[in-house]
């Protein structure tokens, strides 16, 4: 059984406690060991906006980066893999974190949207839609 390291529980700081929930049960539960890595927590308005001005290509699939992103409110997290003692990737290694973090969805009816499910890509991506009203960590951290 994994269990998430040092690096992701910094990462999940100010993150939305029901996506953080949703990490640790889904670790658990999973073939495939993840992190939450490269910002793929809570990003600052300039890191966003420096993540957008760098764009991001990856195996000839170009990434758009918004910015008003999910992360800047503490309303996403990326699920990272890793294999082979690194972070990847490649699409090979996802299909078992989306079964887990699926399954814990659903079993605790979370409101917890998937970004391939959302816009065909973003293997790592996992969002709270609709509650940019409602919980906004930026107010905390002001």
């Amino acid at each position: 059984m994994y269990r998430l390291g040092a690096r992701s529980k910094t990462e999940l700081q100010g993150v939305h406690p029901i996506l953080g929930f949703a990490a640790y049960e889904a670790i658990k539960r999973t073939k495939q060991d993840f992190g939450i890595v490269n910002k793929g927590g809570v990003r600052t308005d300039q890191e966003q906006r420096d993540m957008y001005a760098q764009g991001r290509t990856k195996e000839g699939s170009k990434v758009t980066w918004t910015l008003d992103s999910f992360h800047q409110y503490g309303l996403a997290m990326d699920l990272v893999a890793y294999e082979g003692g690194e972070f990847t990737w490649d699409t090979q290694y996802y299909p078992e974190i989306i079964r887990a973090m699926k399954e814990v969805i659903k079993e605790h009816d979370l409101p917890i949207d998937h970004g391939f499910d959302l816009w065909g890509k973003d293997l790592p991506h996992w969002q709270l839609t609709g509650m940019k009203d409602e919980y906004d960590v930026r107010k905390y951290n002001a």
